[in-house]
């Protein structure tokens, strides 16, 4: 039987946690993906890699296929073990009492399952923890960059075909996602939403996130202070992010409405700006 083989690595960006300030877990996930020409099946096998700066070692892995058909043949390394999740399309690996973790600066293959699911954007997340401390996780997106999406399913052209992609306007191939908008319960914004960081509405100061800091950023800009210095165009998270709910203008209604979405008192954040819709409405 003729099979054909597809590969890609998968290298995604510092980390975004989730329950812990301190430093992240952050990984790199190589995919090869072969098709059975006869049960026209996809085997897709992954290397997970822990960078030399992450935190923890990982203990966990975890794969959302965004199908909702069978998974199947679920392979595992020596000393972990799987779970199928058939109603939201994913499957996780992890160790047992036997198993090796992924050292940082060490890799681990042999992770697999076959598919009836053609390559092309998935979600994938690792974890770590240590004893009496917290689990630090780590969020990302892998790709298959030689399977080319369909005709009209990759506006802004970084490979990661919609509806996958979390930017759908925006470039972003690494599909980087380091938190959301803040709440009272997470007042920082660490928790990803899903929307990636190049087009995360209100995020004014450029680090993924919608925070109190953001509407400070954003007042102090308008009142010509730093960091934009009478420089409106220095905004640190660029000019295509600061729209929450007006026109395309970044000004006051806009500071207003990110501090009553962040203390839970007000509308949510809406994704009105260009970053995230495109230019046009």
């Amino acid at each position: 039987m003729r099979r054909t083989a597809l590969l890609a690595l998968l290298l995604v960006a510092p980390v975004a946690h989730a329950q812990s300030a301190g430093p992240g877990v952050s990984a790199s996930v190589r995919v090869t993906t072969t098709q059975d020409s006869e049960t026209e099946l996809w085997t897709y096998t992954y290397e997970v890699s822990s960078a030399e700066t992450s935190a923890r070692s990982i203990d966990f892995f975890r794969i959302d296929t965004l199908s909702r058909g069978a998974l199947r043949n679920v392979q595992t390394p020596s000393g972990w073990e799987f779970s199928v999740n058939p109603t939201q399309g994913s499957v996780a690996w992890s160790t047992d009492a036997e198993g090796v973790e992924i050292e940082p600066g060490r890799s681990l293959g042999g992770f697999s399952f076959d598919s009836t699911q053609a390559p092309g954007a998935n979600r994938f997340s690792v974890s770590g923890h240590e004893p009496a401390a917290a689990e630090l996780y780590f969020s990302g997106a892998t790709m298959s960059p030689s399977t080319p999406c369909a005709h009209g399913s990759d506006p802004d052209g970084d490979t990661a075909c919609s509806p996958a992609d979390n930017c759908p306007n925006a470039a972003n191939p690494d599909q980087q996602d380091q938190g959301g908008v803040a709440t009272p319960a997470d007042p920082e914004g660490q928790t990803p939403d899903g929307i990636g960081d190049a087009c995360q509405c209100g995020d004014t100061d450029g680090d993924g996130r919608v925070s109190e800091a953001d509407a400070a950023t954003l007042r102090a800009c308008l009142d010509g202070g730093p960091p934009c210095n009478g420089a409106f165009a220095l905004l640190p998270g660029g000019l295509k992010k600061c729209d929450v709910g007006g026109p395309d203008d970044c000004e006051a209604s806009d500071v207003a409405t990110l501090r009553r979405a962040i203390a839970g008192s007000g509308e949510p954040v809406r994704n009105a700006c260009i970053a995230f819709r495109g230019a046009l409405r």
